[in-house]
């Protein structure tokens, strides 16, 4: 059996044409999916997945601003050690391709800071949320677009989880 390799670990050994199909074998069956090349964006059509992951990443901040780039992973984890007067939401996909991401937002462990969401965000009945101000506490929100970021969705997923 093959060992486990990461598609992005696997030699270039030309460029595809629009439908190459890629094969993966589970130790007995091959399945075949299709692998499309559409301007340097390669995807899969119609996969079935049965699990799956997500990168996370732990951006800093600097200068009151915290930046949230989708293409360097959907889930961010960040830890409050200044008050974040701009936080940016950057690198969504081309308009017509839905972006996510999440962040994980813990406060602080002694002393609250606090963050100012982006104007343009458009949150549940115009409700824009308070984040909480317990010592260590952990938020999570959500956000999605589908038109390049020029309008963003934010989700408030939990709060104070302990």
């Amino acid at each position: 059996m093959m060992a486990d390799t990461k598609l992005s670990a696997l030699p270039e050994t030309g460029t595809p044409t629009d439908a190459d199909q890629l094969y993966l074998n589970d130790g007995g069956t091959s399945k075949r999916m299709t692998v499309s090349n559409a301007k340097d964006n390669y995807f899969l059509k119609s996969p079935e997945l049965k699990d799956y992951s997500e990168e996370e990443t732990a951006p800093t901040s600097s200068g009151g601003t915290l930046t949230l780039d989708i293409t360097n992973g959907n889930v961010f984890s960040h830890t409050l050690t200044e008050n974040i007067t701009t936080l940016a939401l950057t690198g969504w996909p081309a308009s017509g391709k839905a972006g996510s991401m999440t962040l994980i937002l813990t406060q602080h462990a002694s002393a609250p800071k606090t963050l100012t969401w982006p104007g343009d965000v458009l949150w549940d009945s115009g409700n824009t949320p308070s984040i909480s101000s317990s010592n260590g506490a952990v938020d999570i929100y959500s956000f999605i677009s589908v038109d390049a970021g020029a309008t963003v969705y934010g989700f408030t997923g939990g709060k104070t989880f302990a």
